[in-house]
């Protein structure tokens, strides 16, 4: 009897947690999908500065620098072209998302090379040349789902 009771308890548990597991799955999905399609459909265009490569076992990270609002950010580009990473200190295209700016789209075959356009977007002529110690400010996951939830 008492055996029975803990197999019994132990299925309960078992199947809760999967439901809870492929909830957690489901809404991870569907939280990308929403970026993306916000990205894409509502997204703004803007220059970015690629200032950062990190090769890790299957991957890397590439981050770009970009002005929303006279505030700088950073953001994860995402994969780049095979030996894309020589072009750090280069400004490119990048569309990004005005709700999650953690998200861009960088279009790598639009090297911007005009002096007056980058400034417009908002760097300085040291970051132009590459003098400037200025820090970017990264935004969390957790300043992202307050304002998916509407309380930022």
């Amino acid at each position: 009897m008492e055996t029975n009771r803990r197999n019994k308890y132990f299925t309960i548990i078992s199947k809760t947690f999967i439901i809870v597991f492929f909830s957690l799955l489901f809404l991870f999905i569907l939280f990308d999908f929403y970026v993306k399609n916000d990205l894409k459909s509502k997204g703004l265009n803007s220059i970015g500065k690629y200032v950062y490569y990190r090769a890790w076992a299957k991957g890397d990270s590439n981050y770009f620098e970009f002005y929303v609002d006279s505030i700088r950010y950073k953001s994860n580009g995402g994969r780049v072209p095979k030996l894309f990473h020589n072009n750090i200190g280069k400004f490119y295209r990048i569309k990004y998302s005005k709700k999650y700016k953690r998200h861009v789209i960088v279009d790598f075959s639009q090297e911007v090379k005009d002096t007056s356009e980058i400034l417009k977007a908002g760097f300085t002529k040291e970051e132009i040349n590459g003098t400037s110690k200025l820090k970017a400010k990264e935004t969390s996951y957790k300043d992202e789902v307050l304002t998916i939830i509407g309380l930022k």
